[in-house]
């Protein structure tokens, strides 16, 4: 069965678990995005839909940035290729919305060296297992980040201590 990029994007989001709404996205930014082999596909955006539920895919750098500029209120986390990187971050790096960048490419060496002076680029990766586990990672910290607490205004004598310990 011969799948279309799109058809694969489609299909992990329907076979993805129900997840809560979360405040951030994931970009993927890869002008050789469709060059990917359809299984190597499929196991790569299934991998990230565990950890990210919204996934947008972009292989022009201007349309990328055009879709970052217009979110508001959401955390994005980006992946881009290695040599694409070194054009975009100097552009969204100041953002705001951009909370880490990661890097994937073939060559770790080559781009260590220009990575290192962008504090939101948490690395330079060439699998996507590694990229994964440093997303879980970003991400739980995220979550964590944007835990909103309330409180009551009552008397507390009147609450019962399971429901005050449970609030703490």
């Amino acid at each position: 069965m011969d799948l279309s990029f799109e058809d694969i994007v489609d299909l992990t989001s329907r076979l993805s678990h129900c997840r809560p709404i979360e405040n951030f996205r994931l970009i993927w930014l890869d002008s050789n995005i469709y060059e990917i082999t359809n299984n190597d596909s499929i196991n790569t955006i299934s991998k990230l839909r565990q950890i990210v539920n919204t996934i947008e895919i972009f292989t022009d750098i201007d349309e990328c940035v055009n879709f970052i500029s217009d979110i508001e209120n959401e955390n994005i986390f980006l992946i881009s290729s290695g040599r694409i990187g070194q054009i975009m971050v100097p552009v969204v790096h100041q953002m705001s919305q951009i909370t880490r960048i990661y890097i994937f490419c073939q060559n770790k060496i080559l781009h260590d060296q220009w990575t290192q002076q962008w504090n939101k680029i948490n690395g330079v990766f060439t699998d996507i297992k590694t990229i994964c586990k440093q997303l879980k990672k970003d991400v739980k910290h995220c979550d964590q980040n944007s835990i909103s607490i309330s409180f009551i205004k009552t008397n507390i004598d009147q609450l019962d201590k399971s429901f005050m310990y449970i609030q703490i």
